[in-house]
């Protein structure tokens, strides 16, 4: 393949929000790619003829959905990289959580080409990936580490039914370092591998939970299951960026996802300590609240 080849072809991936594309190109994305920025630069929008501005709505684009999913952890921690001491553990409770709760529910509304999501989340297990880290996370070091997971565990499935998420430590070198999360896929054996990276997010002016409460007495657990929650409703419902996301004539709302457009509901916490969504076994957490076309609304109500 020729350079100008090469170029052309990730030009392509390249989302049309002028905010993705740019986060995008920071990290070398080769592949198509949806971005949670979190708190974004409020840009001048321009106000379409008429004076109004456009509705938000999400548009069909015929691709598949995640019908079922199961979620596999990827921590990437190589010697000497740490976590605090509950962010594993957390992470962990809400995957064994989410399932069945209302806050999946909302998703149930989105069918694709495949069929309809259903509530329905299965964890899958963990993996420790000690490789040593780049001078530089951008977006081949992630599927890097998700080609390892797979290799070094045979029973994980890829494709529409699995979801991968890489979490790294608080002081990886995260390329960029613009953005929450993102998520992705790439093929492998002819499979889709749909994936997310959550990276911590405290270090990104934006990403951190709001005020900064924190119902699990850590900001970074706290901040990245709220990410973890945007991406993981995102990739459901648009696994490979073909699916549900918005045609706005706004340039810096098309191409939305249906977290990006709730990204600051969240509605009232329930508690002192800052938790609005607690699960039916008590487990807390902030989450924010997601896009229901058949509503027209963020929900559930937080």
């Amino acid at each position: 393949m020729t350079l100008a080849l090469a170029a052309l072809l990730a030009a392509l991936t390249l989302p049309e929000n002028p905010d993705q594309a740019e986060a995008a190109r920071t990290i070398g994305a080769t592949n198509p790619i949806h971005f949670d920025l979190g708190k974004r630069p409020r840009h001048r929008r321009e106000t379409p003829s008429g004076g109004t501005q456009p509705a938000i709505t999400m548009a069909f684009h015929g691709g598949p959905v995640q019908v079922t999913t199961t979620a596999y952890l990827i921590w990437w921690l190589p010697s000497g990289q740490t976590l605090p001491s509950n962010y594993r553990q957390v992470v962990t409770n809400y995957f064994n959580d989410v399932g069945g709760s209302s806050l999946y529910d909302v998703l149930t509304v989105y069918s694709g080409s495949n069929g309809q999501i259903t509530n329905s989340v299965t964890p899958g297990g963990a993996w420790t990936d000690t490789t040593a880290y780049p001078a530089s996370i951008g977006y081949d070091a992630i599927v890097a580490s998700v080609k390892r997971a797979l290799a070094a565990n045979p029973g994980w499935p890829p494709g529409l039914g699995s979801q991968f998420y890489v979490l790294t430590s608080q002081s990886a070198p995260v390329a960029g370092n613009q953005f929450c999360a993102y998520h992705s896929f790439f093929k492998e054996k002819k499979s889709d591998v749909i994936f997310a990276y959550i990276p911590d997010p405290v270090k990104v002016d934006g990403c951190q939970t709001p005020f900064n409460v924190s119902p699990n007495d850590d900001l970074d657990v706290d901040s990245a299951t709220t990410s973890i929650n945007h991406e993981q409703a995102e990739m459901a419902s648009d696994p490979l960026i073909d699916a549900w996301y918005s045609d706005s004539p706004d340039k810096y709302v098309k191409g939305s996802e249906i977290a990006d457009v709730c990204i600051y509901d969240f509605g009232i916490p329930l508690h002192a300590n800052g938790a609005n969504f607690v699960f039916a076994n008590g487990d807390q957490y902030v989450v924010q609240a997601l896009f229901d076309k058949s509503a027209g609304i963020c929900a559930p109500t937080l």
